[in-house]
């Protein structure tokens, strides 16, 4: 067993298995979107038979490496092709390639690690042992087999009155609309935020992945105004709330439920399985998605650094570190 960076030799190799069986933030077309910094890594067999592969973004700084998540993306998009069927064979095969994970991003001696996992990656002892704090983050995700309205049953009141306020004041949801309206409500929130994020990449994902099919949105308008919006990517099984954001100055307290409420039924006409909401931290954000009746699911970051670099670290990034 051993973990490489994909060179170009290997990318074909890695975009198929990827295809096959990873999720949406290891698709060819997602990692397309970025432009420098991102890493492909590539799991192989003891016969050099590609079996899984993850993604990072490398920041180099004097002396050392930051190994942390791609902007955007919930996490490192780990998928591993485990045949075996026995049950501690499994295990241990996973346990595997994480024990090597952990130890190849050990190099060079001086670098920083702090970068998330998919949900069904629970495992983390490799990680444990290799000094590594393991924290527990949360999504909240929506399971679309059930009939529409056993969903809408299971959103909490304030959420059901924030859909009848938009109905009520008449205002309704374009999907696919005008993207420059769309990015300038995502661009609008995260200012207000005071989040430094990149215009150019909002607008790539936006515009490209909606054009090839992988992507989209819903903008709510009222009084004839975008006031509010949500954008969702998706793979063949899931759909992923990413990115969102609302007019700060012609708001409407259900124009943003509404939006979010149509891209949920939107996914289950797709025929897609499961809406995730891509979780948050943040009380009041948890408390809006949590609203929407899903069910609460942990998935993990893994967070290591020098030790004098991890004392700084714990003053500006406590929770972290």
């Amino acid at each position: 067993m051993k973990i490489e960076r994909i060179n170009s030799g290997t990318i074909q190799a890695f975009e198929e298995a990827a295809l096959k069986y990873g999720k949406a933030f290891v698709h060819p077309v997602w990692l397309s979107l970025y432009d420098s910094g991102i890493q492909r890594y590539g799991i192989f067999d003891d016969g050099s038979k590609l079996v899984g592969g993850f993604i990072l973004q490398e920041k180099s700084f004097p002396g050392g490496v930051f190994y942390k998540t791609l902007p955007f993306t919930p996490h490192n998009g780990l998928f591993i092709n485990n045949l075996s069927k026995n049950n501690a064979t499994r295990i241990g095969y996973e346990k595997k390639i994480l024990e090597a994970m952990a130890i190849l991003l050990e190099r060079p001696a001086l670098s920083i690690k702090s970068f998330s996992f998919p949900q069904h990656i629970i495992d983390f002892q490799p990680f444990i042992w290799n000094h590594y704090k393991v924290n527990p983050r949360y999504t909240y995700i929506i399971d679309l087999s059930q009939p529409v309205g056993l969903i809408r049953q299971n959103l909490a009141g304030e959420r059901r009155n924030d859909l009848n306020k938009a109905d009520k004041d008449q205002v309704f949801s374009k999907k696919n609309d005008d993207p420059a309206k769309v990015v300038r409500l995502i661009m609008n929130s995260f200012a207000r935020n005071k989040a430094e994020i990149s215009h150019t990449q909002v607008e790539r994902i936006v515009n490209e992945l909606t054009e090839k099919g992988l992507g989209f949105s819903y903008t709510a308008y009222w009084q004839e105004k975008p006031v509010a919006t949500a954008y969702c990517i998706f793979d063949r099984e899931t759909a992923y709330y990413i990115l969102g954001g609302y007019d700060e100055k012609n708001r409407h307290k259900g124009a943003g439920a509404q939006a979010l409420w149509l891209s949920i039924l939107h996914a289950q006409e797709l025929g897609l399985g499961w809406f995730d909401f891509e979780g948050s931290m943040i009380p009041p954000v948890e408390h809006y998605f949590r609203g929407f009746g899903g069910q609460i699911i942990p998935f993990f970051t893994v967070n290591k650094a020098p030790f004098l670099v991890e004392c700084i670290l714990k003053i500006m990034k406590r929770s972290q570190f």
